[in-house]
């Protein structure tokens, strides 16, 4: 049983080393002229409900108050519609992340393994659902946690999530996002302790 103390400690890392990423998944090439049309919110997620499966290799720049430079890992993600996520990284000693359904899996460098119940703890379900609710064009979801804020034309869109509740306000201050039509090709993640980190996605492919 994992106690409560333990859950938000895992809740707030996984914010950061999971989430942080999910919504660049949708990455993927493009070779056409560059659009002016402005873009909705509708129309957004209209384009990301089309992506049921994606993934590549990604570079991830954490910035931390305590540090002067920030921290770089890569690894890959891979996502796949409607509610499957993994996250892995090319360092040994870092762990792995997989959420399928409702259940957080946290896969260790010594082989153990941690199952978290998402269900069982409102914060993490909120941001696990939020996320997946990007990918899968879920806006209903979407604004039951987050205030919505769409501004750019189709060919270089921002979003902008700010978390409703207070619970979720203790970990997260924004997620920013940067797209191109159904193209997320930068994801700002700014926690309330004013780190940040920076992700972008790779080789995508599958």
């Amino acid at each position: 049983m994992t106690s409560g103390s333990k859950v938000e400690r895992i809740s707030n890392h996984f914010l950061t080393v999971l989430c942080a990423g999910v919504v660049a998944l949708s990455l993927q090439p493009f070779a056409r002229a560059a659009q002016a049309a402005d873009i909705d919110v509708a129309k957004l997620m209209q384009m990301l409900s089309e992506v049921h499966e994606a993934g590549g290799v990604f570079t991830e720049y954490k910035y931390l108050s305590v540090l002067n430079e920030p921290l770089v890992t890569r690894g890959r993600v891979h996502y796949q519609a409607p509610d499957y996520i993994r996250k892995e990284y090319d360092d040994p000693d870092s762990e792995s992340y997989e959420v399928r359904g409702d259940n957080l899996t946290i896969e260790y460098p010594d082989g153990r393994r941690r199952d978290i119940s998402i269900g069982e703890h409102p914060v993490l379900r909120a941001f696990v659902e939020s996320y997946r609710a990007t990918l899968t064009g879920d806006r209903e979801t979407l604004n039951r946690h987050f205030n919505l804020e769409l501004s750019g034309p189709v060919d270089a869109w921002v979003l902008r999530l700010t978390p409703r509740g207070a619970e979720l306000g203790d970990y997260l201050n924004a997620v920013i996002m940067h797209g191109r039509e159904s193209t997320i090709y930068s994801v700002e993640t700014v926690e309330a302790n004013g780190d940040r980190s920076v992700m972008t996605l790779i080789n995508p492919g599958v």
